[in-house]
């Protein structure tokens, strides 16, 4: 799954398809709906996807 957070949020499942998200709170409840057991919980002033480091691959597009 990709999820890109700089700008607009993006996410996508691993085929490349686009997963449909739309407000902070809905956008996170249709995320775990899209990808359930994704670990995703809620901090104070936010939230936080829980992953370990080498499962995330950063990529900077021009």
């Amino acid at each position: 799954m990709q999820i890109c957070l700089l700008g607009p949020l993006e996410v996508r499942a691993d085929s490349g398809t686009p997963v449909e998200v739309g407000g902070a709170q809905a956008l996170v409840s249709r995320l775990r709906r899209a990808a359930p057991g994704l670990p995703v919980e809620a901090r104070p002033g936010g939230y936080r996807l829980e992953t370990a480091a080498e499962a995330v691959r950063v990529t900077l597009d021009a």
